[in-house]
């Protein structure tokens, strides 16, 4: 399975020099603008870079050919899972290190910030880990598509419910979840991380390829 993580990691540091370039101009942006919120930026690229590694290996048509070797399909999907998790983290580290090295130059409350990167990661983590088992089922251009949808209704349907019931008057709650998102996010993109290796497992098992 590590070998299956290398893959993903291998075709990650093929477009890295894009990441650097694209790095070196976030730091000139950053200086020339107060204000700017660039947390999510490098979560946002490893997602699409991670997500573009199904897209690879439908078009070398890879799951034909890793089916074949001795390793169970669940530890593919495995690998794929938590190959994203290691680029999440290595986007989080290089996020918290650019940080710091802007809080030499600039006053910033590096708490704060740093608790919104894990606010802002595990949000994505959920919209990653939501969107795979739709990658697994209808491959990688379909099951986006159909995934972005559902997602979207889904979330129209949540929110509308929501404030049906008012939740969002309730100062209390909302001040809690202000306080502590960075907490309740983790937990949350945790649970649902589990939910979806297991749904893509589900489906991963049972296709034919």
């Amino acid at each position: 399975m590590i070998g299956l993580i290398k893959k993903d990691l291998l075709f990650v540091k093929g477009i890295s020099r894009l990441v650097l370039i694209f790095l070196l101009f976030l730091f000139i942006v950053i200086f020339a603008q107060d204000g700017f919120n660039f947390y999510y930026i490098l979560p946002c690229i490893v997602f699409l870079v991670h997500f573009s590694t199904f897209s690879y290996d439908e078009f070398n048509n890879w799951d034909a050919y890793a089916i074949s070797f001795p390793v169970k399909r669940k530890d593919i999907v495995k690998a794929k899972y938590l190959s994203g998790i290691i680029m999440m983290l290595f986007a989080f580290l290089v996020t918290v290190v650019i940080l710091i090295g802007i809080s030499i130059f600039k006053d910033m409350p590096i708490v704060d910030a740093i608790k919104s990167i894990v606010t802002t990661i595990s949000i994505i983590l959920v919209f990653e880990s939501l969107m795979l088992p739709f990658i697994y089922k209808f491959g990688s251009e379909k099951g986006r598509i159909i995934s972005i949808v559902g997602l979207f209704l889904v979330v129209a349907l949540v929110g509308f419910i929501l404030s049906k019931l008012n939740v969002f008057d309730n100062i209390g709650l909302m001040k809690f979840v202000m306080d502590f998102h960075y907490i309740i996010a983790p937990i949350g993109a945790i649970i649902i991380i589990v939910v979806s290796y297991f749904a893509s497992r589900f489906i991963y098992e049972r296709k034919e390829f």
